[in-house]
């Protein structure tokens, strides 16, 4: 199984979120929990841009080369 991260940076008024090792649209998904904690936080943000990595199309079970650089 790969290994999950995100990596969130707040800088100059932006927020980046990377979400590493999801599976399909489950990176969606938690990017919405955190939208919603950091709203709780008082930040937030409307201007949201995706970018969809080859792990969004993939299925469960389905073999990923990790070593390709994003």
């Amino acid at each position: 199984m790969m290994t999950r991260r995100i990596i969130i940076r707040i800088k100059d008024g932006k927020v980046d979120m990377d979400f590493q090792g999801f599976i399909g649209p489950s990176c969606f998904r938690e990017h919405d929990k955190i939208r919603q904690i950091l709203e709780k936080m008082g930040i937030k943000y409307e201007d949201i841009k995706t970018r969809e990595k080859p792990e969004a199309k993939m299925t469960v079970g389905e073999k990923h080369d990790s070593s390709v650089n994003y």
